[in-house]
């Protein structure tokens, strides 16, 4: 695909992996303002600590990737919004992040 540049369904591409969902052009700007309003409820601390792991495990052996993701999870864990997340879960409220 990458390589002679042919088009694939939407449907061919999420089975793939490629994509996680596909909808109608009609419903896009809804789905995706959807989508960004559910990140914006995120601590930007948590998804940022998240989007650096998934960068680093990207290509490498399972034990080396394993070892980092350990150490990921203990930096996640470490950070003032976990602990805020767990305390919102067990409270039923919502959680009010300091991105930290």
């Amino acid at each position: 695909m990458l390589l002679l540049g042919d088009r694939i369904p939407a449907s061919t591409a999420r089975d793939f992996g490629i994509i996680n969902r596909a909808v109608p052009r009609d419903r896009f700007e809804a789905e995706a303002g959807r989508i960004v309003r559910g990140l914006a409820e995120k601590s930007s601390a948590i998804l940022r600590l998240g989007k650096e792991a998934a960068a680093r495990v990207a290509g490498r052996g399972l034990q080396e990737d394993l070892e980092y993701l350990e150490s990921a999870l203990s930096r996640v864990m470490a950070c003032s919004d976990s602990k805020e997340g767990l305390t919102a879960f067990l409270e039923k409220r919502k959680p009010h992040w300091k991105d930290e």
